[in-house]
């Protein structure tokens, strides 16, 4: 379960039923509605539930809307939970649930007006207090907006009315999803652009944000007439294939709130509502849609409305619920993909036929199921490539088999084992019935959701690398594997790929991770993997290592000193960006080392650093690193000093790895 916002994440546990149509198709786990009582004592269930332990808490007022919406990026970010308190007091349970995180920082949002001293004196001298705070809710959300391009790689910018929540709320999922922050404006806002990402985005119409404010960002916009059409705007920007909606209120903040969470979980968008006839005229194109989320009891959003969407997901529903319902005209499974068949029946027995029709019985019957004869030879053959020399393949340029389809696996109901790799396939909607499985491979595919796997619980080993996946939340529920590997999930262009692992924290019995090749930035996920022999983060974008840093030493010490057979642990590699430009100052300009944790490992080996040398390909400058202050030194050769460093490299002889900070920009110190 990731960590999100607030209240929210408990509502996920406590959803009930909303809706079952008259023909049988049963609607229990579709159409959710879910709400609670009391929203401070719901964020605190919350985090019990979702949280073992946090080093962060972030601490909302629960009485408005701005703070708390601007929490949900920093939430996001930092994978934290979020806990709300009234403005003069921290009350005793929610002190307690800190306590229980054993949190080291709490993120105040907001200023005295907001909180008053006395809630940060009552989280007492241990805890390490950080207020984000502004003279009002606009100055605010640019100061955690600064925070997180700070600590952060921020792809873009929402700008949105603060003023009221729907906007921001519906766009919530969108900055999510896009990795962007949020800035509140007003009629009087003034936003420098120049310090700001080239991806802007403001939501709403020009009555919520002015067409000046969006002229002067370049900004695109994604708004409607009014904050129903602005929802649905979203939800065709960005989650037309969702399988999954979250409907809110449109008028009430609290119930409106507890949609983030299960948005983000699902990948799915919020769309408000406040009457039925709107899911006849905007919300239209419910084909995809498998799943319905109502938030709040139906003071907010009726029963009628419950029921309308209940009908409008009846069809795509019972297609889903019965996925592997026997035609009663043929003994016979239909699989489409003839190349599925041969594979098939070549595991049935290697002297079949490939294309003999297969029954409902022998499906049943098959344990195991792989794209290879037990010699390695493969049942389909690869495509030959052509390469040409001194041209790089792009990734979908690799040697595939000719399988599109996996229409007719659903009835292989006791398959404990399958191995489909190297072929075309994207949608693996089949497998989602295979509930029996214990060993999965589907590396080197076109997969890019994973949702069909998350009720496989039965999963010990599981292989998804060199696939087009960048969300794994599915996976969360997945909690005894053994084995997980999720490397080379980026596009085409060898760019973006898996950011988030949260999921992994719920995975105690991990043996081998493999999450590198991607766009990972947080490793806390990783503290509870004790079992871990086998790991490897390599080419990501973490800065911080202190989470895992024990563990890290440990797979050194057992690999290179003890040499034992059976541990590896890979962390080089990682590429990542500074926040501003350096300042020269006379000959020389200092950079704070923005690598974390790598002292604790030196220390333990009794190195003096782990970074003996640094270099760079761009010319008039030297390199040095100062330990005792964990700071880099460039110093200026000539006099004309170049405005940009291309790269520099930390070089690590002694554990034989380098990482990279990439493009360096230089402003002179004005006299």
């Amino acid at each position: 379960m990731k960590r999100w916002f607030l209240i929210l994440l408990a509502f996920l546990f406590l959803t009930k039923p909303a809706y079952a149509v008259s023909d049988g198709v049963e609607l229990k786990d579709k159409v959710l509605r879910v709400y609670d009582e009391n929203r401070y004592t719901t964020a605190i269930e919350a985090s019990r539930k979702a949280f073992k332990l946090s080093d962060k808490v972030i601490l909302a007022k629960g009485e408005d809307f701005p703070d708390a919406l601007t929490g949900t990026t920093l939430a996001n970010f930092y994978n934290a939970p979020i806990l709300l308190t009234r403005k003069d007091t921290l009350n005793k349970e929610t002190l307690e649930e800190i306590k229980r995180l054993e949190t080291k920082e709490v993120f105040l949002l907001g200023g005295t007006e907001a909180f008053s001293q006395r809630v940060e004196d009552d989280l007492g001298k241990d805890i390490k207090v950080t207020r984000l705070a502004g003279k009002d809710r606009v100055e605010t959300s640019k100061i955690v907006f600064n925070h997180l391009v700070k600590n952060f790689e921020i792809k873009g910018v929402g700008i949105a009315s603060g003023r009221d929540f729907p906007d921001a709320l519906a766009a919530s999922p969108y900055l999510a999803k896009e990795r962007m922050g949020l800035l509140l404006v007003n009629d009087k806002s003034q936003i420098e652009k120049e310090n700001l990402p080239q991806k802007r985005v403001v939501f709403g119409g020009e009555e919520a944000v002015s067409k000046e404010i969006s002229d002067h960002l370049k900004a695109e916009r994604i708004g409607g007439k009014d904050r129903y059409e602005t929802a649905f705007k979203i939800w065709k920007a960005s989650f037309a294939d969702s399988e999954t909606i979250v409907f809110a209120s449109g008028r009430v903040f609290p119930d409106a709130l507890t949609a983030f969470p299960i948005a983000k979980k699902e990948n799915a968008p919020i769309l408000l509502l406040k009457s039925k006839d709107q899911l006849d005229t905007i919300y239209k194109g419910f084909e995809k849609v498998k799943r319905i989320y109502i938030m709040g009891e139906e003071a907010a959003i009726g029963g009628d409305i419950e029921r309308r969407a209940g009908e409008l997901i009846k069809d795509t529903v019972a297609e889903e619920t019965n996925p592997i319902k026997k035609p009663t005209s043929s003994p016979y499974v239909q699989i489409k993909d003839p190349a599925l068949r041969t594979v098939i029946n070549k595991n049935i027995d290697p002297n079949r036929k490939a294309d003999q029709k297969i029954t409902y019985q022998e499906m049943r019957d098959l344990k195991k199921i792989d794209i290879d004869y037990p010699d390695g030879t493969g049942i389909i053959p690869l495509n030959k490539i052509e390469y040409v020399e001194g041209k790089e393949p792009l990734k979908d340029q690799m040697v595939k088999r000719e399988l599109y389809s996996l229409e007719g696996l659903q009835y292989a109901s006791s398959l404990e084992s399958l191995d489909i790799s190297e072929t075309y396939i994207e949608d693996i909607a089949p497998l989602s019935s295979l509930k029996n499985l214990k060993y999965l491979e589907l590396d080197r595919n076109n997969i890019k959701d994973v949702k069909p796997l998350r009720d496989l619980v039965k999963l010990e080993h599981l292989k998804l690398y060199n696939n087009y996946i960048q969300d794994i939340s599915p996976l969360e529920n997945l909690v005894n594997l053994k084995y997980l590997d999720v490397h080379y999930n980026v596009d085409d262009q060898l760019k973006n790929g898996i950011i988030d692992i949260s999921p992994v924290k719920n995975m105690p019995e991990l043996e081998l991770l493999d999450i590198s090749a991607n766009s990972v930035e947080d490793i806390t996920p990783m503290k509870g993997l004790k079992k871990i022999k086998h790991l490897d983060m390599s080419n990501n974008r973490i800065k911080d290592i202190r989470p895992f840093a024990d563990e890290i030493y440990n797979l050194l010490y057992k690999m290179l000193i003890e040499e034992a057979s059976g541990y590896s642990v890979s962390f080089m590699g990682q590429k990542v960006s500074l926040d501003g430009k350096v300042v020269r100052e006379g000959e020389k300009a200092l950079i704070e080392n923005p690598y974390k944790g790598y002292d604790t490992i030196a220390e333990k080996f009794e190195l003096p650093t782990l970074f003996e040398a640094l270099s760079t390909d761009t010319p008039g400058v030297s390199l040095s690193y100062l330990p005792d202050s964990n700071e880099i030194q460039i110093d200026f050769k000539e006099e004309k000093e170049p405005e940009i460093i291309d790269r520099i490299s930390l070089q690590s002889y002694s554990l034989g790895f380098s990482n990279f900070i990439e493009r360096i920009e230089i402003d002179s110190l004005q006299e």
